[in-house]
């Protein structure tokens, strides 16, 4: 067995032996669940070690803490992706029982809205507008009537 690699028992002995060594001196505690901190412990530390759980579930202070400010973060970025799956599933529908050339009133009857695609362009040489969609183009074909494509560029 090479020194470096030991079994997770052998580990564990060795962190019950070394408790006994630990010294709460400076007062270090974990910024999410308050336990203190060792000495000992390197001076960058702030959350306790990963535990590993009887039901083998991993508890880490680390990744819960980080994940709670990321979900802070990252909350109306998700309500766009959620509006942009909605609206691909509806023009699914759409594309389904009214086929690629739609009217503009049928777009709106399907809850579509073209001034919230994830891209818009207007095309200069056949004078109409463009409206992609994640996985899917709106183009302008005549005057509120509309051309559905597949399209590849935002697909997922």
């Amino acid at each position: 067995m090479s020194k470096y690699i030991e079994s997770e028992t052998h580990q564990q002995y060795i962190k019950h032996q070394m408790n006994h060594y630990y010294t709460y001196y400076i007062e270090r505690k974990c910024l999410k669940c308050k336990k203190a901190i060792p000495d000992q412990a390197h001076g960058l530390i702030k959350f306790c070690e990963r535990e590993v759980l009887p039901d083998g579930s991993i508890k880490s202070c680390k990744d819960d803490f980080n994940a709670a400010k990321r979900k802070k973060k990252m909350g109306p970025y998700k309500a766009i992706g959620y509006y942009h799956k909605l609206m691909h599933d509806r023009i699914e529908i759409l594309l389904r029982e009214k086929g690629e050339l739609v009217s503009l009133d049928e777009i709106l009857s399907y809850g579509i809205n073209l001034t919230r695609a994830v891209e818009s362009d207007y095309d200069q040489d056949e004078r109409n507008f463009i409206h992609y969609f994640v996985g899917y183009t709106f183009r302008e074909y005549l005057e509120k009537e509309f051309l559905i494509t597949v399209d590849n560029k935002y697909a997922t």
